[in-house]
């Protein structure tokens, strides 16, 4: 507990994140349960998403989201980056199931924003979407002082802070930020195919529309 912080605050600091990480690890039930086929089971709607590989890398972030919902909200921010990525996992999850090609362009550019939070620690266009920590590995290593010493003990011990715990947030850091970066370029493969009139068949309905036009007119307009 660190000094001047009751017994009552220092509970919820321990409580909070253990709710903050169930809410999180029910992101996916909330999201696709409401939308599962009618008749279909549960089993087979898993399947179905790990058949896909922008929920598969969505439900990665998720299960790698506790390593920084499980620290103290009141002196560091690591839980702002898992919140933020946390929200675009559960869009990129709801864009895979309902298909719709023209939520791509819009979710790449919420992945390039959330991306650059992951490395800045703010994105310029939004103010308020700035967490002044460097980026998240910058605030896992700074978690313990703006040193990355190691963690205070007795009464200026802060919740959380652990030597072992801090070192599995710095790995979960890289990984997660990794993991950002590929599902931005899945997210942008799919925007170029979508622009490229590979979604939906909008190319081959073309073609279709101009073979019909050339067979009734004998010659393309």
């Amino acid at each position: 507990m660190e000094n001047g912080e009751s017994s009552q605050q220092s509970a919820l600091h321990l409580i909070l994140p253990l709710f903050a990480v169930l809410f999180a690890c029910n992101v996916p039930c909330m999201v696709l349960l409401p939308l599962r086929t009618q008749g279909s089971r549960i089993a087979d709607e898993a399947r179905n998403t790990l058949l896909k590989p922008l929920s598969v890398i969505s439900l990665l972030v998720i299960l790698l989201s506790p390593f920084f919902l499980l620290s103290d909200y009141s002196h560091n921010s690591l839980y702002t980056f898992a919140v933020y990525s946390l929200l675009l996992a559960a869009a990129n999850l709801l864009a895979d199931k309902l298909r719709r090609p023209r939520a791509w362009p819009v979710l790449l550019i919420w992945h390039f924003f959330n991306l650059l939070y992951l490395l800045t620690g703010s994105a310029s266009l939004f103010p308020i979407f700035s967490a002044g920590d460097g980026g998240l590995i910058s605030a896992a290593f700074h978690v313990s002082g703006p040193s990355g010493e190691s963690c205070s003990s007795g009464w200026k011990r802060v919740d959380w802070c652990n030597d072992v715990w801090i070192t599995a947030q710095i790995l979960a850091a890289y990984v997660y930020v990794a993991v950002h970066c590929i599902a931005f370029f899945v997210v942008g493969v799919r925007v170029v195919k979508f622009c490229g009139g590979d979604e939906n068949g909008v190319t081959s309905r073309t073609d279709n529309n101009s073979a019909s036009l050339v067979s009734e007119n004998g010659q393309p307009f």
